[in-house]
């Protein structure tokens, strides 16, 4: 089961994930503008979400998805059947912290709802924490969601910005697919996207619509 869920995170911190992306910046430094390094950088604050953590954990949970894409002999993509059922997991573990996130952040979800929720939809143990004393299964899930979300608690909007860090980039790559037509390459798409740093693609969507897709 560890060796499926690394998978996973193998393509989210490493190729083509965050590894990949800053590796190549690195290597394309030429062409990426000096203020373009002067992203907020902050830790354990909000003030960095609408800008690195967006673009950068955006990326990346795109590029999950990304990786599922099916080819010829390749059902699952990069995945394996075992492995894609985790790549899921995954998937829903994000959509599960969107509803969360914002529930707490807005008072419409309180701490031990959210933590009910948790368990409910991503462990699909409901009620787990009730059951804790007598179940170490549910202790086990009721430990786990009571840390995820104190993270959060801590944290707001950091991890809505996977999900609305994805849904810009697939916005812009299906807006420059519509304006090109055939001509439209994924590589050269990706190559122009990942050279903008990490700014989320909702500040430069028109602009580079308007450079590398005409």
């Amino acid at each position: 089961m560890a060796h499926n869920r690394v998978t996973d995170i193998a393509v989210h911190e490493g190729v083509p994930g965050h590894d990949w992306h800053y590796r190549f910046m690195t290597e394309n430094v030429q062409a990426i503008a000096n203020i373009r390094w002067l992203t907020l950088g902050a830790v354990q604050d909000t003030s960095p979400m609408w800008g690195d953590s967006m673009a950068t954990e955006g990326w990346t949970h795109y590029a999950e998805a990304l990786m599922s894409t099916p080819a010829p002999g390749q059902l699952y993509g990069f995945y394996t059947q075992d492995t894609y059922l985790y790549f899921l997991q995954f998937a829903l573990f994000r959509a599960v912290r969107v509803r969360v996130d914002i529930g707490l952040h807005t008072e419409q979800m309180s701490y031990d709802k959210a933590v009910d929720y948790f368990t409910a939809h991503f462990s699909f143990y409901p009620d787990a924490c009730a059951h804790a004393q007598t179940d170490p299964e549910a202790n086990a899930i009721c430990d786990m969601a009571q840390k995820e979300i104190y993270r959060y608690s801590k944290w707001p909007t950091q991890t809505i910005t996977y999900h609305l860090g994805k849904r810009a980039v697939i916005e812009l790559r299906d807006a420059c697919q519509a304006k090109l037509g055939a001509s439209y390459s994924d590589p050269a798409f990706y190559s122009q996207l990942l050279v903008q740093e990490t700014i989320t693609p909702g500040f430069y969507h028109d602009e580079f619509l308007r450079d590398h897709c005409q």
